[in-house]
């Protein structure tokens, strides 16, 4: 676990986040997740029960973007997806507040823990009976499935693996941005 820890602040620390002084981290956060586990019937892999604990609800400093394990139909030409934000306890994008709204639309055990642009969100399998307690994937909120994984795409095996595949995002040149010209005739 000491791994996972260290993977999370150093990239954390690289890309613009601060751990163990956040605001969006409630004094009695472990209270929270012991509740939110017990509630819900569920176990949060410890690498993210850290994050929790420590950073909470948050985006970074700078674009961040992250490779994921399988290719979606998501990814820049580089093979990057970007993330908008992470939800956290007892803040104002509280994950029982998402999982409230996205129970009857997710896969059951899956917790959504971050949100992507264009309405996709990121989960977390949050059953430890499940053979893929603790990976991460993309639901695509285009094509739901009725609670099936027909509409998830692997990105990561663990939490800390996620959390390692981040990059700052490098921004095109203004001048190469990948568009062809266009010119109307009206």
């Amino acid at each position: 676990m000491n791994q996972s820890i260290d993977i999370i602040k150093n990239k954390f620390n690289e890309l613009g986040c601060s751990d163990f002084s956040s605001p969006a981290v409630p004094k009695d956060i472990k209270t929270r997740i012991s509740e939110f586990e017990r509630e819900h019937n569920l176990r949060l892999p410890d690498d993210y029960k850290y994050f929790l604990e420590n950073y909470g609800e948050c985006n970074f400093e700078i674009d961040a973007v992250y490779k994921p394990t399988e290719k979606t139909p998501f990814v820049n030409s580089q093979g990057f997806q970007e993330i908008s934000f992470f939800y956290g306890l007892g803040t104002e994008n509280d994950l029982y507040k998402i999982l409230e709204v996205y129970s009857q639309r997710i896969p059951t055990g899956y917790i959504p823990i971050a949100d992507l642009p264009g309405g996709n969100l990121l989960c977390i399998d949050s059953n430890p009976n499940s053979s893929n307690y603790g990976k991460i994937y993309l639901w695509d909120h285009e094509n739901e499935c009725d609670g099936k994984l027909d509409n998830m795409y692997l990105v990561a095996n663990s939490f800390s693996n996620f959390i390692s595949s981040f990059e700052a995002e490098k921004k095109m040149d203004s001048e190469d941005d990948g568009i062809e010209d266009f010119h109307f005739d009206f």
